[in-house]
């Protein structure tokens, strides 16, 4: 698995979200659940003693991706302006990519 291009395929989704409609955006929310969930079962089963792709960190940046894109989706109430939401959502996909998670 290319991580990376998965990331970047996870952030091409997000990006796509600020012009999507609603009902466009529950379909992007179940692409990139389903690309997350993709990578998650990858680190799982490929995580080892010394490995270098850190499953907890991964499993901490997802789940806060998932936590601004979900609102954005409709699919959770929204209490914060949705630029707001995108920055966060843009800064999850940074800290993927750092050396405390994938070094991508």
């Amino acid at each position: 698995m290319n991580i990376k291009m998965y990331i970047d395929a996870i952030e091409t989704l997000c990006q796509e979200l600020e012009k999507a409609l609603a009902i466009e955006r529950i379909k992007i929310y179940t692409s990139i659940k389903q690309l997350i969930d993709d990578v998650r079962s990858y680190v799982n089963e490929n995580k080892e003693e010394g490995n270098v792709i850190d499953c907890n960190s991964s499993n901490i940046y997802f789940a806060e991706l998932l936590s601004h894109v979900m609102p954005i989706s409709g699919l959770e109430e929204n209490n914060h302006p949705e630029e707001q939401r995108f920055l966060w959502i843009q800064t999850s996909i940074n800290k993927l990519r750092s050396v405390r998670c994938f070094d991508l």
